[in-house]
């Protein structure tokens, strides 16, 4: 098991421990040579773990928010996650539905639902409908991951300050998503997840 955002530097002319870890597209890659540090590793653990603590931990360990709304040249309706398409039933009908991208509030994990555009009076009105959906359910969302990233790193600060006394990789012991450290984020979150496992959304009816 490796030690993350670490690795070991060994060449022609260096040997020691290096740590490699990028934020915003910038890289930080502070190196810690055998030859000038005895406890060159215990430094780099040290340098990388000051990181995490100013510039945010890895995706490893913690969750990013999802935007909210937000204009994408790649959507056919020029909206993140939200496509019109054509939904072909098995008798041949076609209907034109808008298909909203989601998470499953329960488990955090991709999900998605669409709106079929007869159920509206026109298309800007069934648009507002499917962005309103995507903005609460991202809204509620990003609470829960909120508390789930701020239990993570409680777990984190542990596990980094027992690497740096061990010199023993742990933290990939809170690698991946924990779902029941997930059912705990929504309950300090207070997020209510009423309407099956998307949104609180009141026009069932446009629910394909």
């Amino acid at each position: 098991m490796e030690f993350m955002n670490i690795t070991r530097a060994i060449g022609e002319y260096v040997n020691g421990w290096q740590v490699k870890y990028k934020v915003d597209g910038v890289e930080y890659q502070p190196f810690f040579g055998l030859s000038t540090y005895e406890d060159a590793l215990k430094r780099c653990l040290v340098a990388r773990n000051e990181l995490y603590m100013t510039h945010g931990f890895p995706r490893a360990i913690q969750i990013r928010e999802l935007p909210l709304n937000a204009r994408s040249s790649r959507s056919n309706t020029g909206w993140a996650g939200i496509y019109q398409r054509t939904e072909v039933s098995r008798n041949g009908s076609e209907t034109e539905v808008l298909s909203i991208s989601l998470r499953n509030l329960q488990n955090g994990k991709a999900t998605n639902t669409h709106l079929r555009l007869n159920h509206f009076d026109d298309y800007q009105q069934c648009l507002e409908a499917a962005l309103q959906m995507r903005l609460q359910n991202a809204k509620g969302y990003n609470a829960i991951v909120a508390e789930y990233n701020l239990l993570n790193g409680e777990e984190a600060g542990g596990l980094m300050n027992l690497e740096v006394e061990t010199l023993q990789p742990q933290l990939h012991q809170i690698k991946g998503r924990d779902l029941t450290r997930w059912q705990d984020a929504i309950k300090i979150s207070g997020v209510e997840i009423r309407f099956g496992h998307q949104v609180d959304y009141d026009n069932d009816q446009a629910v394909a």
